[in-house]
């Protein structure tokens, strides 16, 4: 038994969370993809269906206002994504946010936590354990208000199993290109680390580490790649290895799931965030926000300017026409192996053209030193 068609399920996992008799589990298919199993224990009861965000859709919000936003604190901005506003988001809600946060393992997972917790985009899904949907729900039923900062399909899935409590729940959807399977980064960086000691993974960065997948021990760097030399960053970005719902995302539109939407603000210089206010709740949370953050920075814009610079705020991201071929790879060998059998001419092309700079640079220097 399935709950929504598999190409439609983004593994939010509010199914498996609300069954009142435990009898729907998570489980990976061949290509790795998380999607709800129904076992023989099943009462029909119907709630799976009702939380469902694909077969209970929400009503969306659409956008009232748009801000460029940014955290003056040059060094707090400095690990952030962009601007830094998800990180002053979980500083004003201290204690009472849920996010998604590294766990020892480095598996990407949904919980509460600090704003050093959330800094950094974290490029794969997310796991959100029924542990986790139930305590938010519980603590927002004893009277907490609380803040969720994630992807829209897991904003819409969190807000229906939360239901009537949802009154006490803020949240903030991301601006979203989709999300590759937890697999995809757990095998990546066993391959990656060498037995290394581990303590951060990241993908961006306000330094010269930005759209680089960095592995650090500390404070130092023992892996550096830029995005179009390293394999599973550059299957992410083209579209190669997402979840084959984040292809048909019905969220990739202006009308959004959250309070407030974040995001970048491509098209204006230096790392600044965009902010879209979606309902009187996100309107409150903004104002609060800059009340108790002298050092954030808005400067209202036209939704017009967000729209022009990000695709998917109007459709899903396009599937690569080497999306067939990885899926195949991917089959005959995990993942490891398949990006790079069908990325390697694509990063040979890549590495030939930075050759190719540098040593047109350094003609370029030696000639102009010559003839001074």
């Amino acid at each position: 038994m399935t709950l929504c068609p598999a190409d439609k399920c983004s593994g939010c996992g509010a199914c498996a969370a609300i069954c009142p008799v435990g009898c729907i589990s998570m489980r990976e298919d061949a290509f790795g993809v998380s999607h709800p199993e129904i076992g023989p224990s099943c009462t029909e009861c119907g709630l799976c269906a009702q939380t469902c965000p694909v077969l209970n859709p929400l009503p969306l919000h659409e956008p009232s206002k748009c801000y460029a936003a940014w955290n003056s604190d040059s060094e707090e901005r400095r690990l952030s994504a962009s601007g830094g506003v998800a990180a002053l988001l979980a500083r004003l809600y201290r204690g009472r946010v849920y996010g998604t946060a590294w766990s020892d393992s480095f598996m990407a997972e949904v919980k509460s936590g600090n704003a050093k917790d959330f800094k950094g985009s974290k490029y794969v899904q997310s796991h959100f354990s029924e542990d986790t949907y139930r305590e938010i729900k519980s603590r927002l039923k004893s009277g907490e208000k609380l803040l969720f900062i994630g992807t829209p399909c897991q904003v819409a899935g969190l807000l229906n199993f939360v239901g009537d409590a949802a009154e006490g729940l803020w949240t903030a959807d991301l601006l979203c290109h989709g999300v590759c399977p937890e697999r995809y980064l757990t095998e990546e960086l066993g391959h990656l680390r060498k037995g290394r000691n581990l303590t951060d993974v990241r993908f961006r960065s306000n330094d010269k580490y930005n759209y680089h997948l960095t592995l650090w021990d500390g404070d130092k760097c023992f892996y550096d790649k830029d995005q179009k030399l390293q394999p599973y960053f550059r299957a992410f970005l083209e579209g190669i290895s997402l979840r084959e719902n984040c292809y048909s995302c019905q969220y990739s539109k202006p009308e959004r799931s959250g309070d407030l939407t974040l995001g970048d603000f491509i098209g204006l210089d230096g790392q600044v965030s965009s902010v879209s206010v979606n309902t009187t709740k996100g309107s409150e949370a903004l104002k609060e926000l800059s009340a108790k953050f002298p050092e954030l920075q808005l400067v209202e814009h036209p939704y017009s300017d967000r729209l022009a610079y990000k695709p998917s705020i109007m459709e899903s991201f396009k599937k690569s026409p080497l999306r067939a071929k990885f899926l195949d790879n991917y089959l005959q060998s995990g993942f490891y192996r398949a990006v790079r059998k069908t990325l390697f001419k694509d990063i040979v092309k890549s590495y030939a053209t930075i050759a190719y700079w540098k040593i047109h640079h350094i003609g370029h220097l030696i000639k102009k030193r010559l003839l001074k």
